[in-house]
């Protein structure tokens, strides 16, 4: 655990939808690059404010918008790039 990762918005214990993104994806949360938490922590917040705070985001919908993409230069590390 980096405390970058705490700055961009990370909390322990973790939400369940943090620890359902690690399990959808098979991986540690610490091999999830730090950007990556940012990019998924934000837009949990835009949806929930977009929404008044009616609906929270799923894992469907974010993965309507982002891929997970490994990170070449970094070993078993991945980001999200968006949908082209």
């Amino acid at each position: 655990m980096y405390d970058a990762m705490f700055d961009a918005g990370l909390r322990l214990p973790l939400t369940a939808l943090h620890r359902q993104l690690a399990d959808f994806l098979g991986l540690f949360i610490s091999q999830i690059a730090l950007n990556a938490w940012r990019i998924f922590i934000g837009a949990e917040i835009l949806w929930g404010s977009l929404s008044g705070g009616n609906r929270q985001l799923s894992l469907d919908e974010f993965f309507y918008y982002y891929r997970p993409q490994h990170i070449v230069s970094s070993k078993e590390t991945y980001h999200f790039a968006a949908w082209e």
